[in-house]
């Protein structure tokens, strides 16, 4: 495990990011669950900076054997260059500059304890992470969404949010928080950042553009705080089921937008085209 800080960070919070790092592999470890199993794992702290590709995450997982590594090296070059052996490393654990400036040791420990989930699923279901990545790929193709309309932000978030590998890794970051911090605390936070941001929607315009990023953290806390980790998950046979049920319809997608030329496809079907090709030379 390493942990690398872009940018200035300062040394109080710095520790405080990496204790959380540690404790949750340190957890793990316990449980039983080797996280580098396959190879080396990078936590990687963008402080002063947002991913291009993704600027509304707090955090996201990308396998050496995807089409985002290559991106992630291209986008942090400057960075990439500062660490030793960069190559080695199987898996990089993105975590954004908001995180890291973050206060709260338990919204870390959250956020950390989701992205491990995603690599311990695809550590357990071979290309889980290609797969997951062509499906959600395919559905944001397929689903569109003209408008910034309250509910088509919440209807759109609670899609993803529910799809497997999603529902997994929020229950197994809650489940995480309450071994590391305490039920009780963890609890307590959720409560807070839910009326907290509840608070700020009422003083928020509906045309305003902080709207849909208010709405969007608001039903990220609600939904962490209404699953039940008790409640028993099978990852393997969930993803299955899923990616059983929409293997046809993505060939089937798949097919049509290779008929058409380079200048005919538009930005989500070459995405989709370029994910789907990428899986099946690994496969």
């Amino acid at each position: 495990m390493y942990v690398h800080f872009c940018d200035f960070c300062d040394p109080q919070k710095k520790s405080l990011n990496e204790s959380c790092v540690k404790k949750v592999v340190d957890t793990y470890y316990g449980e039983g669950i080797d996280l580098e199993q396959k190879g080396e794992v990078l936590f990687f702290f963008a402080f002063n900076s947002r991913s291009i590709r993704y600027p509304e995450e707090l955090g996201f997982l990308i396998a050496k054997e995807s089409l985002e590594y290559g991106s992630f090296q291209k986008e942090y070059d400057h960075e990439v260059k500062k660490i030793k052996d960069f190559s080695l490393f199987e898996y990089v654990i993105y975590l954004s500059g908001k995180l890291g400036e973050e206060e709260s040791e338990i919204s870390k420990i959250l956020t950390v304890a989701h992205e491990c989930k995603h690599l311990i699923q695809d550590l357990g279901v071979e290309n889980s992470l290609l797969k997951d990545l062509l499906l959600k790929k395919y559905f944001k193709l397929k689903c569109q969404y003209p408008n910034k309309h309250y509910r088509t932000i919440l209807n759109r978030n609670m899609f993803y949010r529910n799809m497997p590998s999603e529902y997994d890794a929020f229950r197994e970051s809650k489940r995480m928080a309450f071994k590391i911090c305490g039920k009780e605390n963890t609890e307590k936070f959720l409560d807070h950042e839910i009326n907290e941001h509840k608070n700020r929607l009422i003083y928020t315009r509906c045309d305003s553009a902080g709207l849909s990023d208010e709405i969007v953290k608001l039903t990220y806390w609600e939904h962490t705080k209404a699953i039940n980790v008790k409640e028993l998950f099978d990852f393997k046979k969930e993803f299955g089921n899923i990616w059983n049920k929409y293997n046809q319809a993505i060939k089937t997608e798949i097919k049509k937008i290779s008929g058409k030329s380079g200048e005919q496809r538009n930005e989500k079907e070459k995405d989709l085209l370029e994910a789907y090709n990428f899986l099946c030379s690994k496969s």
